[in-house]
């Protein structure tokens, strides 16, 4: 989704700031650019069409797919849940299964890197315990496969939502509060090695670098040259 392991990885460099968000803000300035991922975090919605003789379906996710679940909606059936035909980026509502995943991801932008712990597990879960169910709902009945679709969509947007509210809880005021409240992380090590982290308090700057220090893990050297000027 993000060029994750090559010299072009979002969620590496200053951008991406100190807990690795793959994401980035759109609209300059004028002077610079940044690499479009496969996955953007504006993304109202994905989806995978997958065909052939023994199934015909599409696999729909709601919000940005990094952070997501695919559900299936097949081709025998147009039910869908309630959830999943309600809402607007204009208007927060917990009826919505957009906004459950919408919030999820930009409430990740606070801690990324360790949200992503908790998130990326939960995702692999659900995709595997849908795979698990499809073979033998796929021999049932349309009535049976559309019952099945709106309980599947219904749980899931349930779940995302009970998701938002531990990662809300785990990680207020900047602390880790789960399994033990008010554990201090500070900032992250390697970070504050980049960035001169010291005694002296007086507000930080810092220059570009070519490379990172030492601390810093996953880098890997850039091999293209790509030119810094467009005439």
């Amino acid at each position: 989704y993000h060029y994750q392991g090559t010299e072009f990885d979002l969620s590496k460099g200053i951008l991406a700031g100190m807990f690795g968000t793959p994401f980035r803000l759109e609209g300059g300035p004028a002077i610079g650019q940044i690499p479009r991922g496969v996955a953007i975090q504006r993304t109202a919605y994905s989806i995978i069409v997958h065909t052939g003789p023994q199934r015909q379906l599409a696999w729909f996710s709601m919000d940005t797919p990094l952070t997501s679940v695919y559900v299936p909606l097949y081709r025998r059936s147009a039910a869908v849940s309630h959830t999943y035909s309600v809402g607007h980026n204009a208007n927060f509502t917990r009826e919505s299964a957009w906004w459950a995943f919408d919030f999820v991801n930009n409430f990740m932008q606070l801690r990324y890197h360790d949200m992503s712990s908790e998130v990326y597990p939960m995702i692999d879960r659900w995709q595997d315990a849908i795979d698990s169910e499809r073979d033998a709902i796929e021999q049932a009945s349309p009535d049976d496969l559309s019952k099945w679709q709106v309980s599947l969509q219904t749980k899931l947007v349930a779940d995302w939502w009970r998701l938002a509210d531990f990662l809300i809880v785990k990680y207020n005021d900047g602390y880790v509060n789960i399994p033990v409240m008010g554990q201090k992380t500070g900032y992250p090590e390697w970070y504050a090695h980049m960035v001169g982290f010291s005694n002296d308090v007086h507000p930080l700057w810092v220059q570009p670098a070519a490379r990172p220090p030492p601390s810093v893990s996953g880098y890997v050297a850039p091999t293209v040259q790509l030119p810094l000027r467009w005439d």
